[in-house]
């Protein structure tokens, strides 16, 4: 089931989306290597979390205004996705220089 083959997705302003649907989404599209999620305000930690586990093929990330991701999130993104080249962090107002220095840890190939 899902969608293997699927490989960039933008869900930009649907806030209605949450952690679940989108461990739905990640567990069926292991493909994907761009995601959109901006806006999507019911986002958390935990939503952070499935797209690390579920996305190693990820190379651009947008979590703009996903104001409940924090470091602890991004700590997870950081492990998962070592492709990723784009991450969008706008308005994600409770993530810190840690969580900065996570990404920069786990995410080798992030491009200016």
């Amino acid at each position: 089931a899902g969608c293997p083959n699927l490989e960039s997705l933008a869900l930009f302003n649907c806030y209605k989306i949450t952690d679940a649907g989108l461990a739905t989404l990640c567990a069926g599209c292991p493909n994907l290597e761009s995601l959109d999620l901006g806006g999507c305000t019911k986002v958390t930690d935990v939503g952070s979390a499935t797209i690390g586990e579920g996305c190693p093929n990820l190379k651009s990330l947008i979590l703009d205004g996903c104001k409940q991701i924090t470091d602890a999130g991004l700590a997870m993104i950081g492990e998962g996705c070592p492709n990723l080249e784009s991450l969008n962090l706008y308005n994600c107002n409770k993530v810190t220089d840690a969580g900065l220095a996570t990404i920069g840890e786990g995410c080798h190939v992030l491009r200016a």
